[in-house]
């Protein structure tokens, strides 16, 4: 299931002066930007991540399990027509969680998704017809962990 979790409940947690800290969506990522155009050629497009963090996302305000660090692990520019769907996946042998910010303001979840396409252990979140703009990715793992072994995967190949 991949579930959307709305910007705006999260920004009013974040500033009511929580002593938890959060994912912050302008902290620069910890990983690299990465830019892609539609049709890119090196589709999957794969990059070797560290899973896991130190903040618990239920204890966030976002409602759901899992543990991510403050600062998004990657920073994807997308451009796009929106004519293909965008699939952004984690791959991993320990139990992944998955979170996007895209440009729409809103915040993409999963935790589960990528068993269903053989990614073990994996999560995933599908975009039918994604907006161009920036998708900060979270990487995170479903207990409290840090630098788990994982790969991000970027996609347009899958419906």
């Amino acid at each position: 299931m991949h579930r959307a979790v709305l910007l705006g409940a999260v920004l009013a947690f974040m500033a009511a002066g929580s002593a938890v800290a959060c994912p912050d969506p302008s902290a620069a990522p910890s990983g690299r930007s990465i830019s892609l155009t539609e049709n890119f050629p090196d589709d999957p497009h794969t990059v070797n991540a560290a899973a896991g963090g130190a903040y618990s996302l239920a204890e966030c305000g976002f409602g759901v399990t899992g543990w991510v660090a403050a600062a998004p692990d990657f920073v994807l520019s997308y451009s796009t027509s929106g004519g293909l769907p965008l699939t952004i996946a984690v791959n991993s042998s320990a139990d992944t969680v998955i979170l996007v910010l895209a440009p729409d303001g809103q915040f993409y979840f999963d935790a589960d998704g990528a068993p269903d396409l053989g990614l073990a252990a994996g999560a995933l979140v599908f975009f039918p017809r994604p907006m161009a703009g920036q998708y900060r990715i979270w990487i995170g793992s479903a207990a409290e962990a840090r630098g788990l072994p994982a790969t991000l995967t970027i996609t347009e190949l899958l419906s």
